[in-house]
């Protein structure tokens, strides 16, 4: 039997589409946190290394341990821009950590539910790049927004994206609720 040729990214479904677009918002998002949050917490913050240690601990023990809490990187966003101590500080990266538990496990759900199964591999392959993309962006993104107006402005703007992609998907959610 001859090997079936791998289908093309274009026969994804459209779910599959959107469900990518929407992570790589959300990733661009959460990593313009997480790539300069270091920097913020020495130069801004005067945090000491120790502290740095466990506040990226607690955003790393947390992405696991919670799956059931939404907002919260808008939370953590919001918090961090407003942080004026390293104990807020970890209070937003423990919020981070949160925004992390809770959307990897259902984006990947998302994913093996919507792909058909011929697809499957296919789909989790372009969620991989999609997520891939938003890493590449979000840090050239922080890196400008940082440049440009500080620490706040950056923090805020991951703020402001989480919210137009929240505005997006209600937007969607009531427009398919419409349509008989």
């Amino acid at each position: 039997m001859a090997p079936t040729p791998n289908p093309a990214p274009s026969h994804l479904p459209r779910s599959i589409w959107i469900l990518g677009f929407v992570s790589l918002l959300m990733d661009v998002s959460s990593e313009i946190i997480h790539s300069l949050l270091p920097i913020y917490l020495v130069t801004v913050l005067g945090a000491s290394a120790l502290a740095v240690g466990l506040i990226e601990s607690a955003a790393n023990a947390t992405a696991p341990i919670v799956k059931v809490f939404s907002g919260a990187l808008i939370i953590a966003d919001v918090i961090l821009a407003t942080a004026n101590h390293w104990a807020w500080t970890l209070a937003g990266a423990a919020a981070w950590g949160l925004h992390l538990g809770i959307t990897q496990g259902l984006f990947a759900k998302m994913v093996a539910d919507t792909a058909p199964d011929n697809l499957r591999g296919t789909a989790f392959g372009f969620f991989n790049l999609v997520t891939g993309a938003a890493l590449f962006l979000a840090n050239g993104l922080a890196g400008l927004l940082w440049a440009w107006g500080g620490s706040a402005l950056t923090f805020l703007a991951g703020a402001g994206i989480g919210l137009a992609v929240i505005g997006l998907l209600w937007s969607r959610r009531a427009h398919s609720h419409q349509e008989p």
